[in-house]
């Protein structure tokens, strides 16, 4: 029918506009940008040059020799040239290269290498930026436990890509490449789960995963940064009496391994989740630091008198396999405690005690932590030092439940005070974050008057910009003559996950397409809403005024002997009914129509019968 040929239509005009607008976004043939200039020509033969005393610029036919860029200008081939690329020079296609070959994002004059050996390039299909050390090649090794993989079959220049992993066999949770340099096509990030260590030396003494991460068609020039997550079962490290603290990325570069510093970004019940900057891809291991210290306890909290000192026991032990050089630093406490010992050697499995001595002059909480470091390593411990007065007009206890004692910056922390006093008083109650460096990061203040024992529950939110860490909590009532309570809970600030923002991850190229085919769609549906209707109003309208034609047609002729004319008519006016029957079309004028088409059937039967003439 007409009406469904119309829509058909319609449909194709759709595609063919949307090709279009895809097309003219791509298919200049050179394209010169910056933030003075931009200039778009079809170049088909001579050439020119286009000079200033910024820039000069070369149009010509032929092949394409070099690429010019500066922090001023680029020059980009697109879609519909004709020129051709020379080798080295960056592509997406083969059909781009004079050689006939796009490799690794640049041209080539032999074929891609194919990755059947270690000896593949690794600036192609793995290995990483620095160096692989034989640790890329886009080789699956011996003993490949599971892997998982991504391909995108374009990635715009300026846009990031993420591979996300939920898979409990492979310990990577995600590989971001971030700001990528120029146009990728048929890009692939491959993460394995490797049953042995790929090469010979071992990186750690408790490794929890070897890994791999290649690469294809996505060359070490055209990656802005990289970052991984990856996550450890707390019940593997309370297995191998590890704390989160103890973890370490090794990556193998050079033949050698390069231990990476990690950071937890958040965990659950089950997992501790990691992250990390990568200078590159490569040969992974996720395990234990090399060189491990422990102290104990793991925090300290005093409780002072101004003048009364109090003396507390470390305990520094070398849990690692080679003898290590320690020493001992408070910072942001400096003042306030004195170390027995800062400085000593201790050998594999050995401890070593430490008294620390504390001591105030002035009531307050005072924040800092106590640091063992040596070469490639460092542990710290928090410190809490509550100074109060002699005078116990009054005492203050904080309670944190452990769902608000690991907190993310922003996040609302609930908490319970109790507060006990001797006598009827009006007092000053602060609520204080403070980092280890003894900064306050928040407060919050309040006066309220207390009678025997006073319970608040106290919610609060944490600033936005608050940096990751270990920082303590703190409840502070003061009275008019400055007597002083404190009670405190250490809390620790994670890192908030990152998640990859749709314009980010798809490229704004691709968002502006995605918003120009919703508003296209949009408008389709309008147009379609008005216009069919409209045109099947119209198209009924001359349906009806064809059938009332034939049948004044048949009407008029019905005495002629011309019965070859008369069944010919009938046919027609049968078409046209069952077309208008296919119309919402009024009862009154559907009931004219059948029962015009109903008489016309009854003649032309009656006038074949006298002439024997079997009935239509």
């Amino acid at each position: 029918m007409k009406i469904h040929r119309l829509t058909k239509k319609l449909q194709l005009f759709l595609i063919f506009l949307l090709a279009f607008i895809l097309a003219a976004n791509i298919a200049y043939s050179v394209q010169s940008n910056s933030s003075n200039y931009k200039i778009s020509s079809i170049i088909s033969s001579g050439g020119k040059t286009v000079n200033s005393s910024n820039y000069k610029s070369y149009v010509s036919t032929g092949i394409v020799s070099g690429v010019v860029n500066s922090s001023t200008y680029k020059n980009l081939i697109g879609f519909f040239h004709t020129w051709l690329l020379a080798d080295s020079q960056p592509c997406t296609a083969n059909s781009q290269c004079q050689g006939g070959f796009c490799c690794s994002n640049l041209c080539s004059s032999s074929s891609c290498p194919v990755e059947d050996s270690g000896s593949a390039a690794a600036a192609d299909s793995g290995g990483g930026g620095g160096g692989g050390g034989g640790a890329g090649g886009g080789v699956i090794p011996t003993g490949a436990e599971t892997s998982e993989s991504q391909l995108w079959s374009i990635i715009p220049s300026g846009s990031s890509v993420s591979l996300t992993i939920d898979n409990e066999d492979i310990a990577i949770t995600r590989v971001d490449i971030n700001n990528i340099g120029y146009d990728l096509t048929n890009a692939e990030v491959t993460v394995i789960a490797l049953m042995e260590n790929p090469v010979a030396e071992e990186p750690s003494e408790n490794v929890y995963q070897y890994i791999s991460i290649d690469k294809k068609n996505i060359a070490d020039s055209a990656i802005g940064s990289i970052e991984i997550g990856f996550r450890i079962p707390k019940s593997w490290l309370t297995d191998n009496n590890l704390a989160r603290e103890d973890i370490a990325l090794f990556r193998y570069d050079n033949d050698n391994w390069n231990e990476l510093s990690v950071e937890i970004i958040e965990e659950d019940a089950a997992y501790i989740n990691y992250g990390a900057n990568i200078p590159g891809l490569s040969y992974f291991v996720i395990g234990m630091k090399s060189t491990k210290i422990r102290i104990t306890p793991g925090s300290i909290k005093v409780n002072l008198m101004p003048g009364l000192p109090i003396e507390e026991t470390l305990t520094i032990k070398n849990t690692g396999s080679k003898t290590i050089s320690i020493s001992l630093d408070a910072e942001g406490i400096e003042k306030l405690v004195s170390l027995s010992e800062d400085s000593f050697d201790l050998e594999p499995g050995k401890s070593k005690t430490v008294i620390a001595k504390f001591r105030s002059s002035e009531s307050g909480s005072f924040i800092g932590k106590i640091t063992a470091s040596g070469l490639n390593f460092e542990k710290s411990i928090p410190v809490i030092i509550e100074s109060v007065t002699r005078k116990f007009l009054f005492d203050i206890i904080l309670e944190v439940n452990a769902p608000y004692k690991i907190v993310r910056p922003g996040d609302e922390i609930k908490s319970k005070i109790i507060l006990k006093t001797a006598e009827e008083i009006d007092v000053t109650l602060n609520y204080l974050v403070k980092d280890l460096n003894n900064n306050i990061v928040f407060k919050e203040s309040e006066k309220l008057t207390a009678i025997d024992q006073l319970t608040l529950d106290k919610s609060f939110r944490l600033p936005k910009d608050l940096e990751p860490g270990l920082h303590a909590l703190l409840a502070e009532v003061i009275y008019a003559d400055n007597t002083i309570a404190i009670s405190s809970e250490i809390i620790e600030v994670i890192t908030k996950v990152k998640r990859f923002e749709l314009a980010k991850y798809i490229g704004y190229k691709i968002l502006i397409y995605i918003i120009l085919i919703t508003i296209i769609i949009v408008l389709s549906f309008m147009a379609l809403r008005y216009f069919v209707p409209k045109y099947s109003k119209m198209n009924a309208q001359n349906l009806y005024k064809d059938f009332k034609g034939l049948t004044a047609e048949f009407n008029s002729n019905i005495k002629s002997k011309n019965h070859k004319y008369l069944i010919e008519l009938y046919n027609q006016i049968i078409l046209t009914h069952n077309k208008l029957m296919n119309f919402s079309l009024n009862t009154k004028i559907k009931s004219d129509i059948l029962k015009e088409t109903n008489k016309i059937k009854y003649r032309l039967n009656n006038i074949l019968k006298k002439i024997k003439i079997k009935r239509p």
